[in-house]
């Protein structure tokens, strides 16, 4: 290989995933303001709008379709220039996107006209799990290889984060895709598959992603290497181990619940190397935040990150999960990962690079600060309001079955969680805002952003 071969459609995969990640957010966020609609106003919402088939959609819209392939777009950018070689076979990453993307539609399609199994958190019919397992295996296939033509000497801490990301991914799809008996053993499948996703893939790759938007955006080098390894090594070994405590008191092994609610102590401290790790190597240039929308975006995930630790970590507690287990409150918990940290990683890689990979300034910085404001008052209020939701309905249970009273008086008593349920309907529709800002920003970038200076990828000698 020379040394000034330019790398020919060196970011075409990832401007793809890109793409087909925002039309996705797109749709997920109309599902998902339906989704916290039904929840409150269940008669008026049915048929295919009914909370139980509604969430589902926009759930494997926003995971599958969103998440999913906005991250494998972030992975794919930034490898071959951690690698110092060309992102293996770009035509089949590029295929990728559009086959994840297009599995996510039919999956919303399948779950809208009743084809769904009735499982979650997606609910998907056999054939499109099966189908979406299997294309997950193109990302760990691209970046293994990728990975294994290395030139560069030198390992970026990112690398470790996307290794282990790119493993991750097709094994949570794997567990989503192996049949299960309805009953516990459904209901396990699904926590396990929700809280990996979570931590193992949207936190893991986020956090990666987020060291290296540090990095470039500032010009400075990483802080403390030491951070970096503690947050990566913290979050594999966190991992999965939130899901059980979302099912409280269930017929499972005594064990289970304790040993998860230990190893769960690892994400707080994988959400504080992490943040710590980032902010120290964007050192001074946090003053620059409200200029520049990249930075401002890794502030707001740091921050919605450590939240997301703290509050899973709490409630992982027998005495915890007794209060919030089967209520709203992991359905906020799930909100702020997905929307909150999944959203505002995203965001932060697609400000910082969009210039370089398209050769357009990004259309609207005005609105991508504002969009990283919004966010952090709408999604972070939505994602609160469905915690104390859910709070709110645990005391009202707890005391109700301690109580003489009778049925007719649950409601009264489990009422007052609709109060904060309806509240976050409202503050949903900012949510709702704010991330179409990020897809117009995105769009408009790519068919109208102003030419400007690209970034040309050499391949390095072996």
């Amino acid at each position: 290989m020379s040394a000034t071969t330019q790398v020919e459609g060196q970011d075409r995969a990832a401007v793809t995933h890109l793409l087909v990640s925002s039309l996705h957010l797109g749709l997920g966020s109309i599902l998902t303001l339906l989704m916290l609609a039904a929840r409150v106003f269940p008669d008026a919402l049915t048929g295919v709008l009914a909370f139980g088939r509604i969430q589902p959609m926009a759930l494997t819209s926003v995971m599958v379709g969103w998440l999913a392939v906005g991250l494998i777009g972030a992975t794919y950018h930034v490898l071959p220039r951690l690698t110092g070689t060309r992102l293996w076979n770009e035509n089949l990453a590029t295929l990728g996107a559009w086959a994840l993307g297009g599995l996510g539609v039919a999956g919303v399609i399948a779950l809208g006209v009743g084809l769904g199994d009735g499982g979650g958190p997606l609910g998907l019919p056999w054939w499109l799990d099966a189908a979406i397992a299997v294309t997950l295996f193109i990302p760990l296939l691209v970046t293994s290889q990728t990975i294994r033509r290395r030139t560069e000497t030198g390992v970026f801490p990112t690398l470790w984060f996307v290794a282990g990301g790119a493993v991750s991914l097709p094994i949570l799809g794997l567990l989503a895709s192996v049949p299960a008996d309805a009953g516990l053993q459904l209901a396990l499948q699904d926590v396990f598959f929700t809280a990996g996703f979570g931590s193992l893939w949207v936190t893991t790759i986020g956090a990666g992603i987020g060291y290296y938007v540090a990095v470039r955006a500032t010009g400075n080098p990483l802080a403390n290497r030491q951070l970096a390894r503690a947050g990566f090594l913290s979050l594999l070994f966190a991992g999965i181990w939130a899901g059980p405590a979302q099912i409280a008191f269930a017929p499972v092994p005594d064990w289970l619940g304790s040993v998860g609610a230990a190893l769960t102590l690892a994400l707080p401290v994988a959400a504080l190397a992490n943040g710590l790790g980032i902010a120290q190597t964007v050192g001074t240039s946090w003053s620059e935040v409200r200029e520049r929308p990249a930075l401002g975006a890794l502030g707001a995930a740091i921050l919605l990150m450590t939240a997301v630790a703290l509050a899973t970590s709490v409630a992982t507690f027998q005495s915890a999960s007794a209060l919030v287990g089967f209520t709203a409150y992991w359905d906020g918990v799930l909100y702020l990962t997905l929307f909150g940290v999944g959203g505002m990683f995203i965001a932060a890689w697609a400000y910082q690079t969009l210039p370089a990979m398209t050769g357009r300034a990004l259309a609207d910085t005005a609105a991508a600060s504002r969009q990283v404001r919004w966010t952090m008052w709408f999604v972070g209020g939505t994602g609160l309001l469905l915690m104390i939701s859910g709070i709110v309905a645990g005391l009202g249970m707890t005391g109700g079955a301690f109580s003489a009273l009778g049925p007719d008086s649950w409601s009264s008593i489990v009422g007052p969680a609709a109060i904060f349920s309806g509240l976050a309907v409202l503050t949903g529709i900012g949510a709702f805002a704010s991330q179409a800002l990020f897809v117009l920003n995105v769009y408009r970038t790519l068919t109208s952003g102003r030419a400007t200076e690209q970034e040309v990828l050499v391949e390095t000698p072996v």
